[in-house]
């Protein structure tokens, strides 16, 4: 008979062990193999989602000349790059606000990086044609195959749309001192040959976007370093890296823990469970040595043992893990995977698993083979082991004790290595449990903010000249006219929002300061920065600073009227214009004398602001606006809309929203917080996201924040988790359950004399089996004692904020389901008790 028959043949023989060690084999490569393909699934997903809204590039690099793009090209540590050429921003529309849209190009290279959508048609292929974004689209209200009249070559022409491209432009990091047409991306695409006729001041702008080898801040900031780029001529896409792909940074570090402690996990109970099964072989190869066998040839036996186990695991865990990766997917992140198509890194990583259990398996046999070894053939004949050793001295310590509890000590001390292995793996698995749970309740959202927010840009550039900070990025805003549109759709409850007054200041004259204003001026007055000649700049006025402006509308303004002015405002006269109330924050140990307030009703105030010239970068100019005080409240501002209340610490100047405009000391809202109304349907949701998308489409840079992305975002990486943790925790329970019952069985086949002794003198079989029940009984409940009080310590010391209470549920679950399964297991093994004969094992086998 071939030794590779022999071998199978001799390990198939005991059904029972060795399909315990198949099963304990099977699942742990099936876990290895699950939690490898599903997270490599999901974070291929995050990646493909993040590069299909920001971009997959790394770097913009602006106003290149041809012989910089070529060199930047040629890099060895770019990995592919894509041109974007500009040709500057026209306007659009003008009603119910002027918006610009940036005509541009980009070749196929910087379509394919961008990961650029049409939504239907295609792009220009020919001169009198153009694409168009989505939004700008919506805005124009034009179609595939309508006209939209643009200047080229110093005359208007028609251009026909050819395709309606998916918003894109917002999303994408743009530079702080953006300059709409010079620095951003197309919202209109025009053909190749045709982008020189619209080019403005002189020349059209050629951009690149530069994907790198090694995706990271640093990788960048070295490139540009190498390649001499300054910083205003290249920047990072922050949006891509912070905001898409922050999600897939979070689960590397979780999926790299959690796949350490699978390992960890798997590998040590393949070795505990395969020693203990290997013990039962003794008898089969004592067998091999009487007949001859050498070391070595039973070594080669159980190499082949070991190979034919891994192989028949292979086989059966490889195609149910990969099949069961899309469910996976589907239950975490959405989406079905990739089905059975996985790149290198994970087959070479499912190879190293596959090789690791196999090593694992092999040198738990070997190890049990070399003490076989050590012992007599006659010893392995007769089945004798060394799981069971004789403690002489245990034995005199107890000896005065009543037999029942003397016996129950010298079960649980039996065995002692394998049942402190189980007790530890009992605590590790509710431990883990308990804190994935733990970690997923904390990490879930808390209280209730806004369902949207809307800022027209992240971030604000600035300087100071002559005590006015003078904003230096772009002002673009949102138009009064579109939020109203915004409020009044079905199911919006109620917006907050934050009127744009950045640079805007209230000036007062010296005979209008009365001590809180002076008090206050001194207080926060900043530095005066760089001194501007500016003859319209008047003289002997006063910045008050640390002032809100507040736009408000006529349910607004009635709420304040009644509150504070007893309805002595008059609407009418209010929403004429150029009116104001100011709110003092004054408290209770500041109280302010009516007759020393310097503003009275009727007074006339300043508001000011110093800004750039459109279209120049270094040109400034005065802008003032003089308004009419309704009224002054010496209290700190609060206003409620709804459930929504909005208080503030600053002075604060409430105007109204008709006060807004392009030329107006308030442009429009800097930004907006939309709330929706509970239990809003389906349809009315979708059509207040698609609007609020819409508003913040508009502007490059921009930021759209939606609570319900965010909340599934959140969902799907702590279903991730928790689903990790609880298949996690149902493996360790299974070889947990598979150990204590390997452990019992050993005990009954190993004692059966002992046993038909005790039973011989009097001891029932029910006694016998309650003995067993109580010794794993023992050892659980110190389990649970170990990790109750690890969790109770941690607990205590780190003050959940859903309360201890909350989670101790989860323990309790963990402990009913591992002693659940803990008793089912040793049902098994406790009937080989009563199939034995006593004349039989009492008899001298001499």
């Amino acid at each position: 008979m071939p030794i590779w028959l022999l071998s199978v043949k001799t390990l198939v023989n005991k059904r029972v062990f060795f399909s315990l060690l198949l099963l304990v084999t099977i699942v742990s490569l099936l876990l290895l193999v699950l939690s490898s393909a599903a997270i490599h699934g999901i974070k291929a997903a995050i990646y493909e989602k993040s590069a299909l809204k920001f971009g997959n590039h790394q770097l913009v690099m602006n106003d290149l000349t041809a012989a910089k793009a070529k060199t930047i090209k040629a890099d060895s540590d770019v990995k592919a790059s894509g041109e974007v050429t500009l040709a500057g921003s026209y306007l659009l529309s003008e009603s119910p606000k002027e918006i610009y849209g940036t005509i541009g190009y980009m070749d196929e290279q910087a379509l394919k990086i961008g990961h650029i959508q049409l939504l239907t048609g295609d792009f220009p292929d020919e001169r009198d044609k153009v694409a168009i974004e989505s939004a700008y689209a919506d805005i124009l209200d034009v179609k595939i195959g309508d006209c939209v009249t643009l200047k080229a070559d110093s005359q208007d022409s028609c251009y026909r749309i050819s395709g309606i491209v998916k918003d894109f432009s917002s999303y994408w990091t743009v530079p702080d001192y953006l300059v709409k047409g010079t620095n951003d991306f197309p919202n209109l695409f025009v053909n190749r040959d045709k982008i020189q006729s619209f080019k403005q001041q002189g020349k059209t702008k050629s951009n690149l976007l530069v994907v790198l080898k090694n995706d990271s801040p640093e990788t960048a900031n070295i490139f540009m370093d190498k390649n001499k780029v300054k910083s205003d001529d290249a920047y990072f896409n922050f949006n891509r890296y912070d905001r898409g792909l922050s999600d897939y940074r979070i689960l590397s570090k979780l999926s790299t823990s959690f796949n350490i402690i699978i390992v960890i996990a798997v590998l040590f109970s393949v070795y505990h469970i395969s020693m203990t099964v290997h013990a039962h072989y003794k008898k089969s190869m004592a067998i091999f040595m009487a007949v001859g066998a050498t070391g070595k040839r039973l070594y080669h036996i159980v190499f082949l043992q070991c190979l034919f186990i891994i192989l028949c695991s292979s086989v059966v865990a490889v195609p149910i893990g990969l099949a069961l990766r899309s469910l996976f997917i589907s239950l975490t992140y959405g989406g079905t995977g990739t089905g059975f198509f996985l790149p290198a890194v994970i087959v070479g990583r499912m190879i190293l698993w596959i090789v690791m259990i196999f090593l694992i398996l092999l040198l738990s046999s070997v190890f049990s083979l070399r003490k076989q070894l050590r012992h007599s053939i006659v010893q392995g004949l007769n089945g004798e082991t060394t799981l069971f050793t004789r403690n002489h001295s245990l034995y005199e310590r107890i000896s005065g004790l009543p037999f029942a509890l003397k016996y129950l000590i010298i079960q649980i001390t039996g065995q002692l290595k394998s049942k402190a292995i189980a007790v530890i793996s009992i605590s590790f698995g509710i431990i883990l449990l308990f804190f994935t749970q733990l970690y997923a309740g904390e990490t879930e959202s808390t209280g209730h903010g806004p369902d949207y927010y809307l800022a027209s840009k992240i971030t604000t550039v600035s300087k100071t000249i002559n005590g006015f900070q003078v904003v230096l990025n772009q002002n673009d805003s949102f138009d009064p006219a579109w939020a109203a549109e915004l409020e009044r759709m079905k199911g919006v409850q109620a917006i907050d929002k934050k009127t744009y007054s950045q640079g805007t200041n209230m000036l007062l004259e010296d005979n209008q300061l009365d001590p809180f204003l002076s008090n206050w001026r001194d207080r926060y007055s900043g530095r005066v920065g760089e001194y501007v000649s500016m003859p319209e700049l008047p003289d002997r006025l006063t910045i008050i600073p640390n002032t809100d402006f507040i736009a408000v509308n006529d349910d607004s303004f009635q709420y304040l009227n009644s509150k504070y002015l007893s309805n002595e405002q008059s609407l009418s006269e209010f929403k004429k214009g150029k009116s104001i109330l100011l709110f003092y924050p004054i408290n209770d140990s500041e109280q302010l004398d009516a007759g020393k307030v310097g503003l009275k009703k009727g007074d006339l105030v300043r508001l000011g602001r110093i800004e750039l010239d459109r279209g120049s970068e270094s040109q400034y100019r005065y802008r003032q606006w003089e308004y009419e005080v309704g009224g002054v409240i010496l209290q700190p501002f609060a206003i409620q809309s709804g459930e929504h209340f909005r208080t503030s610490d600053r002075i604060v100047a409430v105007v109204h929203e008709n006060d807004l405009g392009e030329n107006s000391a308030f442009r429009g809202y800097e930004s907006l917080e939309i709330y929706v109304q509970d239990r809003t349907d389906e349809d009315s949701m979708n059509k207040i996201d698609k609007a609020a998308k819409r508003l913040a489409a508009y502007f490059p840079g921009s930021l759209f924040y939606s609570d319900r992305e965010q909340s599934q975002k959140e969902k799907s990486l702590i279903n991730t988790l928790l689903i990790l943790g609880q298949i996690l925790f149902v493996i360790i329970t299974l070889f947990t359950a598979i150990s204590v019952s390997l452990i019992l069985y050993s005990t009954v086949m190993l004692k059966q004399k002992e046993y038909a002794t005790l039973r011989a003198i009097g001891m029932s079989l029910r006694k016998l089996k309650r003995f067993l029940y109580l010794e794993t009984m023992v050892y659980s409940l110190a389990a649970f004692l170990i990790s109750g009080i690890f969790i109770f310590i941690q607990m205590y010391s780190s003050s959940p904020s859903k309360g201890v209470s909350h989670y101790w549920m989860y323990y309790y679950i963990a402990v009913g389901i591992t002693f659940g399964c803990i008793m089912v297991s040793t049902f098994i093994p406790l009937r080989g008790l009563g199939r034995f004969s006593l004349s039989d094992k009492l008899r001298n086998e001499n």
